[in-house]
Order: C-alpha cells, then sequence, then structure tokens
C-alpha cells in the first residue's frame, strides 16, 4: 500500500455529482502475499485510510487462487 490511496479516492469524488454519477465507497488492506513487507508504516497508512469516510471496510486482501 502506498501513500498514493487519497489521491485516488478524492479523485473519484470528482466523479460524483448530485444528479447521479458515481457513488463509491472503498475497503484497504493488505493481500497474504505481501505480509512479509507489513510495518509500521504500512499500518499508519491503513489506520489513515480507514479514517477516511468512505471506507467501508479493512482487513486482508485478496482472492484464494488454486
Amino acid at each position: 500500500m502506498t501513500a498514493q490511496w487519497k489521491e485516488v479516492v478524492d479523485s473519484l469524488a470528482e466523479l460524483k455529482t448530485e444528479e447521479g454519477g458515481l457513488a463509491y465507497a472503498f475497503v484497504v488492506g493488505v493481500h497474504p502475499h505481501e505480509a512479509k513487507h507489513y510495518d509500521a508504516a504500512t499500518e499508519a497508512l491503513i489506520v489513515e485510510a480507514h479514517r477516511h469516510p468512505l471506507c467501508v471496510g479493512w482487513g486482508e486482501i485478496g482472492l484464494v487462487c488454486p
């Protein structure tokens, strides 16, 4: 996870209009394959993202593939 998450989330707000447009929320987490890179800085980014009003969840992110 990089600090760019906020730029992406905030840029989506431009697509939302009062007449309709895009309604969105997001979740944040770390894929198990990247768990070895999880550190205090990663956790700080996740906590920051979780405080965003459009963040609706967090946890392990990834698909189980055979």
